[in-house]
């Protein structure tokens, strides 16, 4: 929904759908606070944490 609401190029249900009518600037600002990239970068660096400890202690 945020690619939609900031009028770019977006996918659905598989198939590329054009881009829009920009939304306006606030409820593009909410849509972004809604996404919560605090959340995201924490399980990225998390998974790559995993990965980094398997690869070095090799524990099965």
């Amino acid at each position: 929904p945020l690619r939609k609401a900031l009028g770019m190029p977006y996918m659905a249900r598989g198939r590329d759908m054009p881009a829009g009518e920009p939304a306006s600037e606030e409820e593009s600002r909410a849509l972004i606070t809604k996404t919560r990239p605090h959340l995201m970068l924490l399980v990225g660096y998390g998974g790559f944490v995993v990965i980094i400890w398997l690869m070095m202690f090799k524990p099965f």
